[in-house]
C-alpha cells in the first residue's frame, strides 16, 4: 500500500463528517506527476434546502448582489484598456491600495500562459468580469463561458469582442 492510499479512508471519513455530505469515496489516480486522491462525493440533497436559486430568500440575496456588483461596474463600460485589462478595480487585500498596472498584466500574462498550456477545448470562467482572461483564452477555444453578476460587466466584455472582430460564436 503507498503512502497515499493509506490517507484514502481517514479523508473519506472527514467528509462524510459534513452535514452537506451523504456518502465520499476517495481513490488514487496515477498521473504524470505521481499519485493524485480524487474524491467523490454524493451529497446529501436536504442539506441544499434553502440554498438552491429557488429559495426566495437566496433568490433576494442574488438580487442585492446583482445590484451591488452592477452599481460597482455603473460608468465602468469603458474603462477598461487592452484586452479588458481594468486596473481600477483591484486593490490588494494587503495594502488595501491599487495593483499597479504593471503586476496585474504579468498577473493575467501568467494565468492566460498556464491556462493556454492545457489546451483547453472548453472553459467556464466564474466571474469572468471585464474579460482579461475571457479576450484572450476564448478565440484558442471551441467552447467558453463566461459568467458574471454584473450585467454591465457582461455588456463591457460583448462590446470588446465586438470591436476585436472575428467570429465569437462560441462565446457564451
Amino acid at each position: 500500500m503507498s503512502q497515499t492510499e493509506a490517507g484514502k479512508p481517514r479523508i473519506g471519513a472527514m467528509l462524510e463528517e459534513h452535514p452537506g455530505v451523504r456518502r465520499a469515496e476517495v481513490v488514487v489516480r496515477q498521473s504524470g506527476e505521481g499519485e493524485k486522491l480524487i474524491a467523490y462525493v454524493v451529497p446529501d440533497p436536504g442539506y441544499l434546502d434553502g440554498i438552491l436559486p429557488g429559495d426566495r430568500d437566496e433568490a433576494q440575496r442574488l438580487k442585492q448582489w446583482r445590484t451591488v456588483y452592477d452599481w460597482f461596474e455603473k460608468g465602468r463600460d469603458g474603462d477598461t484598456g487592452p484586452a479588458g485589462l481594468n486596473n481600477s478595480i483591484w486593490n490588494s487585500s494587503y495594502t488595501r491600495e491599487a495593483i499597479p498596472a504593471d503586476q496585474m498584466r504579468e498577473w493575467c500574462d501568467l494565468a492566460v500562459e498556464g491556462i493556454l498550456a492545457l489546451s483547453p477545448s472548453t472553459v467556464l470562467e466564474i466571474g469572468c468580469g471585464t474579460g482579461a482572461l475571457l479576450l484572450r483564452i476564448a478565440p484558442r477555444c471551441e467552447r467558453y463561458v463566461g459568467v458574471d453578476f454584473s450585467a454591465a460587466s457582461l455588456r463591457a466584455v460583448a462590446r470588446q469582442m465586438q470591436e476585436q472582430g472575428g467570429s465569437r460564436e462560441n462565446v457564451t
